[in-house]
């Protein structure tokens, strides 16, 4: 991808983030230096990028926007400013700044949306130089600085995503018998696990849905414990690794034949997959405010101490060593498009109940085309982020 495409994507992302207000963001106060000390901290800047030979630099916070167009003014490397701030972003835009050639805004509260849209354009920790901005509050800074770290430390690997004999892997899956459309999630199923179980949420294993013939099926009333009914569908899969679904959702063939490559990983324990909802249709999905890209820890290797957590939105724990991030392949999310939203809104009471926060169903999110990750993944050659 060229800086250039970089800067189509960075923008046309954040005018999709930014054109949903969501309220009640209050962002800390920014303080904007004297411009003579503001200029010679961005010449220095600039001239740090020169001396590592820096193809970009990324900018952490877009503060009050005069360090940043100064920035980019010293230098004639392209800028991205990435900021967390929707309201600031908004705020800077309409006050006409951040408009320089060799600058592009990148907004999202997300600071995972920010670091693979970074690393999936070939940004990376040897070519470009990371920068905070000095105009940031503290606790904007010391989350600009989290974020610094991780992708200092991150590592991106390229792997081999031939199709290949299947591997170690165990595809399960909790499901309930009038779940829309099972017939095509098993249709879909990923072809590179070795066998599969699934955990239905019934009494008995429902005899009036077509399901494969090697599937090993057990059933369990869920009740209001999700993590519980996940950690009884781990017993259902052996030893090795495990890569699980919920009904919804659908493994593109990219990513299934990346699925033994990443169980092959050194010393990689679990693997995060973005997920895509895709919404209102099939052409487009959710993005900004932590709707994308959504990692799923799906693929992760068993051990006496893994387990699930939490009575809804589950997580995993007991995992060792670094973890892995996709970058060129995700999982889709049907939810919006095989449900009515009666059905999801029974869904999300049924989260409430197990729960203490209050789950609400929109009737618009910002979204973005599909057709925009085609510039950013690079199915032919898949990579990694290990973190």
């Amino acid at each position: 991808m060229t800086l250039d495409e970089l800067f189509r994507a960075a923008r046309a992302y954040t005018a999709a983030v930014l054109s949903y207000n969501l309220d009640g963001e209050s962002p800390a106060p920014v303080r904007p230096a004297p411009a003579e000390e503001r200029r010679a901290k961005a010449e220095r800047t600039a001239r740090l990028a020169d001396k590592r030979n820096a193809r970009s630099i990324i900018l952490l916070g877009a503060g009050a926007g005069g360090f940043a167009e100064d920035l980019a003014r010293c230098s004639a490397l392209p800028v991205v400013v990435s900021e967390t701030s929707a309201t600031r972003a908004r705020s800077l835009l309409r006050e006409g700044r951040l408009q320089r050639q060799n600058l592009a805004l990148l907004a999202d509260a997300s600071p995972w949306a920010h670091l693979l849209i970074w690393t999936m354009a070939g940004l990376t920790p040897e070519n470009s130089m990371t920068a905070l901005n000095p105009e940031l509050a503290p606790e904007d800074r010391a989350e600009a600085q989290s974020l610094q770290r991780t992708f200092a430390g991150a590592k991106i690997l390229e792997i081999d995503a031939k199709p290949s004999a299947a591997a170690d892997i165990a595809l399960t899956a909790m499901l309930h018998p009038e779940e829309p459309n099972l017939a095509d999630f098993f249709a879909h199923a990923p072809k590179s696990t070795k066998n599969a179980a699934v955990l239905w949420d019934a009494e008995t294993p429902p005899e009036n849905v077509s399901t494969p013939t090697n599937l090993l099926q057990a059933a369990h009333p869920l009740g209001e414990d999700f993590s519980v009914q996940r950690n009884r569908m781990l017993q259902l899969a052996g030893d090795g690794w495990v890569f699980y679904l919920d009904a919804d959702e659908r493994t593109p063939v990219e990513l299934d034949r990346m699925l033994p490559a990443l169980a092959s990983l050194p010393g990689v324990h679990g693997v995060h997959v973005p997920r895509l909802t895709l919404f209102p249709d099939d052409k487009r999905f959710k993005v900004g405010y932590g709707l994308w890209p959504d990692l799923q820890l799906r693929l992760f290797r068993k051990g006496p101490n893994v387990r699930f957590e939490r009575p809804i939105h589950e997580r995993i724990t007991g995992l060792p060593g670094p973890r892995a991030i996709v970058l060129d392949a995700f999982i889709l999310h049907l939810s919006r498009l095989l449900k009515r939203p009666g059905e999801i809104e029974a869904k999300l009471a049924r989260f409430d109940r197990a729960g203490a926060a209050r789950h609400r169903l929109n009737a618009d999110y910002p979204t973005l085309p599909t057709e925009w990750l085609a510039g950013l993944i690079r199915p032919e050659a898949p990579r990694v982020l290990v973190v």
